[in-house]
């Protein structure tokens, strides 16, 4: 039996599920077959032990952690209320993991453990030994544990010591109760351990090498008929001997046809490290971009004479990108409009930052969905799932340091801050999605010496031509920065981005552009007027500049320490509920773009109107058609071009509003003509009396996993007799769940039952470590209950064996 044969069959004994060796992709990924190497990565998110507040002595060994909760990762400190507000956790968290490594294909290795994110000053211990302390809540770190874990079979067990207090020498370092934004503590993100040959590809965080470490893949030149690809792969060899080691990289496209490949050999000494630099020329490329989001692998492998001793996929596009104050944005040689949003946050209800990439991806397909083409990481670098997703779906992004109206000349401010630069764009540099690095402080009257440092790493950390640096509210912005903010300045030689529009502007914390769905009609009507005029007034020709874009505030509701309120500027809810305004942004898409892998696209129409007695008489219907039809009860009341005021001039598609219509119960149906044809068409129904509730759950057209820590979002909408969504309905719902599934929250945190809005309740569902059916039941008085199944599939990743004196019970935290 082979050591991998053994380890199986060890992990499977000790936590039963199928294993999947070496695959480093999503299962909605193609695989490419690596090579049989002596690499192992292992999910690191389940059975961690939980403690809310501080302890002594937690990092010992033979602590006893008895009474401490089972949680999976990612976690959050503690489930928190809908509008928490400045009221959430802050304070010490600890986590502790027995585990044990006792199959030999463990020994004589270097293992590592690497943690995406902890919020935000985190100690780590390995069976009482400190292995090292981070700072910073946003960005990765890595630990090389080799001469502390035992191999043996015995115990070890890491504990992890998270702070998420107010900390001024840790960016964004502004005080919560003073931030527009939350900082939610815990171990977030995904954990996972790596163990590689003493021969092995680097970690880029690891390695701390400027401009190197890990694979680093650059596209210095494209046009449509070639393009040069260069991969950089740091080799590192641990062995107490010189080695000969063969790097060969290999560009694979999207049906397993290798399309380039580069080798060459270097002896590395003992205990050093050497690039190996491929440059491979490919002809006729397919080309990466929003419409086309087509992604190539490079397979890289470290061979020591005859035998693969490692090996590596990293996914990559083939793009050219360009910025200038002249010409714009350009993306692949032609000028490309920038039309977004910021994402502002990455906060989900209850749980704070603890989103699965099932999360993750759901919030890039509903920006993708929803007609933006681009996407700031306000304020903060995102999870790396997040980026997987815009890479896969075609958005583009403006990449984040993390920081808020705070600037502080405190030395260990500024190299925290400096080397969240350099962490962000080692993790994210080979994502063709990130077009640009923000290494300014957001709306931070920064120095000129912090501003022109931070650029300066960022040509450091990214070579070449390829990498542009964002950064604003500096006096020399437009003179340091390769792009800068156009709302504080338009001064200087750099290239210009709007960074935030149509919210604070409309009235501060009471905007009109911050509303909720259960606001109604002419709240979120005046909402998104707001955002169309800004919209309209950004796209307006200038002569002396062409903006290369601009983003909207914001996508997503959120909580902030600053205010007691919730922020109601988001396209939809915290739910992920859409608002009018999210359909106004999806109605801007072209029509003629069909994507694949059933994401909506093309033609749309949506009529922002309930259609009830008390709805506006002028009916707003958004649209990237030509000609709307309107027909209520099937009769033909209006024919309409769009609209051609003032703010509808240089927006791709203005609505279609049909002004002092008589109400008359019934249904209200738009049909969208394209070149006289209808392509598209939807209707409203006025409303009866609620009867019963339909139940969805939203697992983003993918399955969840059954890893204790998967989240969908259901919800309950109160219909009528004929599945109409009542939306003045407002009724105390009920949830239950049975199945491998729980319900996140219950009435403490007012997460279950819960009162609808416009005519819908939402909560969130987590899957259990089996997988099997989901059941989930709404129910309310005078209704006829809702039932909605969904089945969880297992986690295909291997798990690092528990110890044995661990229950593997299923938590609710």
């Amino acid at each position: 039996m082979s050591q991998k044969e053994q380890v199986n069959r060890l992990i499977l004994k000790l936590c039963p599920k199928p294993i999947v060796q070496n695959s480093t992709e999503k299962s909605n990924v193609h695989k490419h077959n690596l090579p049989i190497s002596n690499r192992q990565e292992f999910n690191f998110n389940t059975h961690w032990l939980f403690y809310r507040g501080d302890v002594s002595d937690a990092e010992q060994i033979d602590f006893n952690d008895e009474t401490w909760e089972l949680v999976h990762l990612p976690h959050t400190a503690r489930l928190e209320i809908l509008q928490v507000s400045n009221n959430n956790y802050r304070g010490i968290v600890w986590y502790r993991r027995p585990f044990i490594l006792g199959d030999s294909s463990f020994k004589n290795k270097r293992i590592f453990v690497r943690f995406e994110g902890v919020m935000q000053v985190t100690d780590v211990w390995l069976n009482g030994i400190l292995l090292g302390e981070h700072q910073g809540g946003y960005t990765p770190f890595i630990f090389d544990i080799t001469n502390y874990v035992k191999t043996d079979g015995s115990e070890n067990v890491i504990a992890v010591k998270a702070n998420n207090e107010d900390n001024p020498t840790v960016p964004p370092g502004k005080p919560q109760a003073d931030l527009d934004f939350t900082y939610f503590g815990g171990i977030y993100r995904s954990v996972k351990m790596i163990v590689v040959d003493p021969l092995h590809i680097t970690d880029s965080i690891f390695a701390n090498k400027i401009a190197g470490g890990g694979i680093f893949i650059t596209t210095p030149f494209v046009n449509a008929s070639s393009a040069i690809i260069i991969v950089q792969t740091n080799v590192k060899n641990d062995y107490s001997v010189d080695v000969d080691a063969t790097v060969t990289s290999s560009l694979v496209d999207r049906d397993n046809n290798i399309v380039a490949r580069a080798e060459s050999t270097q002896r590395i000494t003992s205990n050093n490290n050497i690039d190996f630099v491929h440059t491979m020329h490919i002809n006729n490329p397919n080309i990466w971009s929003p419409d086309t989001p087509y992604l190539y692998r490079v397979l890289s492998e470290v061979n020591n004479g005859s035998q693969v001793i490692d090996a590596l996929q990293t996914r990559m596009g083939v793009r050219s990108i360009s910025f200038s104050k002249q010409d714009g944005f350009q993306l692949n040689g032609q000028r490309f409009i920038l039309n977004g949003t910021n994402r502002g946050h990455q906060e989900y209800p209850y749980v704070g930052y603890a989103v699965s990439d099932s999360g993750q991806y759901r919030d890039a397909l509903l920006l993708k969905e929803g007609g933006v083409n681009f996407v700031r990481s306000s304020h903060y670098p995102p999870d790396p799932s997040f980026l997987d997703a815009c890479d896969e779906l075609g958005l583009l992004v403006l990449d984040s340091i993390p920081g808020w109206q705070f600037f502080s000349e405190d030395a260990q401010f500024q190299n925290n801050s400096f080397n969240d630069v350099r962490l962000m764009i080692r993790r994210d540099r080979n994502h063709p999605s990130v077009i640009l690095w923000e290494v300014s402080l957001n709306e931070s009257q920064v120095s000129d010496d912090y501003a022109s440092t931070t650029h300066t790493i960022t040509h450091e950390e990214y070579p070449g031509n390829q990498a542009f640096s964002y950064g604003g509210n500096t006096e020399d912005a437009g003179y340091i920065f390769d792009v800068q903010n156009a709302n504080s300045s338009t001064r200087g030689p750099a290239a210009l981005i709007y960074r935030e529009y149509g919210d604070w502007e409309f009235g501060g914390n009471h905007s009109t552009s911050r509303t909720i769905r259960s606001d109604g009609e002419a709240a979120m009507l005046l909402s998104t007027s707001n955002k169309q005029g800004e919209y309209s007034q950004l796209l307006t020709p200038n002569t002396e500049y062409k903006l290369c874009g601009q983003a909207t505030w914001c996508a997503f509701d959120y909580n902030r320490g600053c205010y007691p309120l919730i922020a109601y500027c988001g396209l939809t809810d915290l739910f992920r509920i859409p608002k009018f305004v999210y359909y106004f942004f999806q109605s801007q898409r072209d029509p003629t773009v069909i994507l694949p892998n059933n994401i909506d696209s093309g033609p749309m129409i949506y009529i922002a109107n309930w259609w009830t007695s008390n709805s506006p008489k002028d009916v707003t219907i958004f649209s990237n058609c030509e000609m709307v039809n309107l027909y209520l009860n099937n009769k033909l009341i209006a024919s309409q071009l769009p609209d051609s005021g003032e703010t509808d001039v240089y927006i791709p598609h203005p609505p279609f509003t049909f002004k002092g219509l008589t109400w008359q119960s019934g249904i209200l149906r738009a049909d969208g003509l394209i070149e006289n044809m209808v392509v598209k068409s939807t209707s409203v129904s006025t409303p009866d009396v609620p009867q019963w509730i339909i139940v969805n759950i939203d697992t983003v057209r993918r399955s969840l996993i059954a890893d204790g820590a998967d989240v969908g979002i259901v919800t309950a909408s109160v219909v009528d007799k004929n599945g109409t969504i009542i939306p003045t309905n407002t009724v105390s719902i009920t949830f239950s769940i049975t199945g491998e599934g729980i319900i996140v929250g219950d009435s403490s945190i007012g997460a279950n039952p819960i009162t609808t809005g416009a005519g819908i309740a939402a909560i969130l569902i987590r899957t259990t470590m089996t997988a099997g059916r989901i059941v989930v039941t709404a129910s309310a008085d005078g209704l006829q209950s809702g039932i909605a199944v969904t089945t969880s599939i297992p986690l295909m990743t291997p798990t690092i064996p528990l110890a044995l004196n661990v229950s593997a019970t299923n938590s609710v935290s």
